[in-house]
């Protein structure tokens, strides 16, 4: 007699597929796998293709958020996708992350730049302060997500600091 791992219905006639599902089960299943695929795969390609910080984070929030739509399904021994949901979104937040960095950099190097040219206190403060704030959105996200990743951000205090000390020279 088999029992589905998801619906738990049981019978001499019910049939399960390799994952212990029944018919109707697996086909919803399936169904809502390779729907939120698409929209995965889509918000992959957007995060590999943007120049925005916020385009990125956006996009890997929504990645997130979908791929642990799925932590349900492996909770009940029921693999969805080849390798485990925990390190797929694992490696999500390790790429992301990688492409925020290299997004932020050349930005943080501007602004060195930059707050060497000016003259004043005030303009060295405010440019420093205008990093910080994109920083701030990028540490905003980093302390949502289940996964840390704590030398990004320890790279952004340290950038934030080295920009700060900048206005006191």
């Amino acid at each position: 007699m088999s029992t589905c791992k998801w619906c738990n219905n049981r019978g001499i006639f019910l049939f399960t597929d390799k994952d212990g599902l029944c018919q109707k089960c697996s086909f919803k299943i399936r169904t809502e796998a390779n729907s939120k695929l698409r929209v995965i795969k889509e918000s992959e390609k957007l995060i590999e293709k943007t120049k925005k910080i916020d385009t990125v984070i956006s996009s890997s929030e929504l990645m997130i958020q979908y791929l642990s739509d799925f932590l349900k399904y492996e909770e009940k021994g029921i693999s969805v996708f080849s390798r485990s949901i925990k390190d797929t979104i694992e490696g999500c937040c390790n790429e992301t992350d990688d492409k925020i960095y290299s997004l932020l950099y050349p930005e943080y190097q501007k602004n060195i730049e930059k707050i060497d040219q000016l003259k004043s206190l005030n303009a060295k403060v405010n440019q420093a302060n205008k990093f910080k704030s994109t920083t701030d959105k990028i540490t905003a996200y980093l302390e949502k997500r289940h996964f840390k990743n704590t030398t990004l951000s320890q790279e952004l205090v340290t950038m934030n600091k080295d920009l700060l000390d900048l206005t006191v020279i």
